[in-house]
């Protein structure tokens, strides 16, 4: 299975890859390459949403708030703030976007500003699970259920969904992966 997977991974099939990858580690779930290789798949399908988000929607509130999370994520706090500002600009409906600010006002010792944030997002009320399926399941943390939610879409949302999910995916599968015991794929 390895192999196959491998292979599907270098044929940037990784749809293909993630289904037997995921079966394998359900298999072994302490196999040190098989949560590596998953992380790997996972990162790689959270690009290409990114790259076709990229390629449809540009500059749309979507795209700034992925690379808000990017530079969040390298605590670049100024540069993920700019961004989060530009997907409100674009969308000032987008959920989640005044809690990533209200995390950077955090961190910067302003709790009275990030309050401010938390109170707009508030003001959104809770999403209605019919029609924002994706963000419910997001928010429950059923990620594979997020990608299910958005599998047949092809908008800039659906990317934004997609990219989400599979970064939050190769993170765990990473996490699981550093609690196994020492292995080349851990110091990878």
């Amino acid at each position: 299975m390895e192999v196959l997977t491998d292979a599907l991974f270098r044929s940037a099939d990784f749809e293909g890859a993630r289904e037997i990858s995921e079966e394998l580690v359900r298999k072994q779930p302490d196999s040190a390459r098989g949560w590596y290789e998953l992380g790997r798949i996972y990162e790689s399908l959270a690009g290409q949403a990114f790259e076709n988000l990229d390629r449809i929607a540009p500059e749309s509130s979507y795209w700034f708030a992925l690379v808000a999370d990017s530079k969040l994520s390298q605590k670049q706090y100024d540069t993920a703030f700019f961004f989060y500002r530009k997907a409100l600009e674009e969308n000032p409906d987008m959920r989640g976007i005044h809690i990533a600010i209200s995390r950077i006002y955090r961190t910067k010792g302003h709790d009275d500003w990030a309050r401010i944030e938390e109170e707009k997002e508030m003001q959104k009320g809770i999403p209605d699970c019919q029609k924002e399926q994706a963000v419910c399941a997001f928010l429950q943390g059923e990620l594979h259920a997020v990608i299910d939610a958005v599998k047949n879409q092809q908008t800039p949302e659906s990317d934004y969904w997609r990219s989400q999910a599979y970064n939050q995916l190769a993170l765990a599968s990473l996490s699981r992966l550093i609690k196994l015991p020492s292995s080349l794929e851990v110091h990878l």
